[in-house]
């Protein structure tokens, strides 16, 4: 799951009190993609933990940038942005696409 918030610090605990462990910190991102057809980079900052098997990603993206992070928290705040799962093979992945 990935959780897209605005300040990492201020959420983080309560992450911790619902239990949140083998918590990893990743401080200085730098990633490399497409928002609306045109190439970006993105700074971000970034806590990876797991609530039972779940993982959780939590990303807080530097402010000032034009990407899918920021433009989903102008628009939602705190929340969701996608959640992740795992599939047994390259088949199984091809009969779950979607187009839209």
């Amino acid at each position: 799951m990935t959780w897209v918030v605005g300040n990492i610090d201020k959420v983080r605990p309560a992450w911790e009190a619902l239990g949140l462990s083998d918590i990893q910190e990743y401080p200085n991102l730098q990633l490399v993609g497409q928002f609306r057809g045109k190439p970006v980079t993105i700074y971000a900052w970034q806590i990876t933990g797991h609530l039972g098997n779940l993982t959780v990603d939590m990303i807080q993206p530097a402010e000032g940038q034009a990407n899918a992070y920021t433009n989903f928290l102008a628009k939602h705040g705190d929340g969701i942005l996608s959640i992740v799962h795992e599939v047994p093979s390259r088949e199984a992945l091809e009969k779950e696409k979607f187009y839209g």
